[in-house]
């Protein structure tokens, strides 16, 4: 879409579509590099779409040898405020103690219905499509190994589908410092 900045440095893009999805400017965007700053994406429906009835989400999580992560990770799921339904975590052909660990972790979360798959290490792109190939939600939320969820994460994520269906959810991220 051809787009030029305004004088602040500011790019405001409108688009038409069959979802709207606002998007707030966030901290996350060197602008020294950039040379202008995305203030607004919007899209606007062409015609108004009915959300679907959604009920439940599946959590999918690729891995490969960051344990000590990944468990901040599940921690984090175990305090949301709308628990997933289940949590599907692929190893992706760990070389470290991450498959022993995490079978033992699911062992002591019972609250957490949680399936632990592995396969040989083919990356994070098949990890998720084997972890998604397991899902049953009707709503999946894809998170890195080192996206350690606000407690809010997970009923955010569903209210947004109900609310615009059919889309997917981006929201800030902040990864993990180590």
């Amino acid at each position: 879409v051809p787009a030029r900045a305004d004088g602040n440095g500011d790019l405001r893009v409108h688009l038409v579509s069959q979802t709207w999805v606002p998007h707030a400017t966030r901290g996350n965007w060197d602008f020294r590099t950039l040379g202008v700053a995305v203030r607004e994406v919007r899209l606007e429906p062409d015609e108004i779409v009915v959300a679907p009835t959604l009920g439940s989400v599946s959590v999918v999580i690729p891995t490969y040898n960051r344990w000590p992560v990944l468990e901040e990770t599940l921690e984090a799921l175990t305090r949301q405020t709308r628990l997933p339904d289940e949590v599907v975590v692929v190893d992706d052909g760990s070389t470290d103690e991450t498959s022993d660990r995490l079978r033992s972790w699911c062992a002591s979360h019972p609250g957490l219905r949680l399936t632990a798959l592995r396969q040989e290490n083919g990356k994070q792109g098949r990890a998720r499509n084997l972890g998604l190939r397991h899902a049953h939600g009707d709503v999946i939320l894809f998170l890195g190994d080192d996206i350690v969820p606000e407690p809010g994460c997970v009923a955010a994520h569903l209210e947004r589908q109900r609310t615009v269906g059919g889309c997917a959810v981006i929201g800030f991220t902040d990864w993990h410092a180590g």
